[in-house]
């Protein structure tokens, strides 16, 4: 099923797309947490 890009209203594969967009921004956020946990348990250790 090829999808045209001149079509308004795509909801077939659109829903996919978005799913996956909201999948990857989730792992970022994620990463970003363990990131700014591992940094300021780092930090605490230090000052400690």
């Amino acid at each position: 099923m090829p999808l045209a890009p001149a079509n308004p209203h795509i909801h077939t594969g659109d829903g996919g797309f978005v799913s996956g967009w909201v999948v990857a921004v989730g792992f970022g956020v994620a990463i970003v947490l363990v990131v700014v946990g591992v940094i300021v348990s780092l930090r605490r250790k230090r000052r400690r």
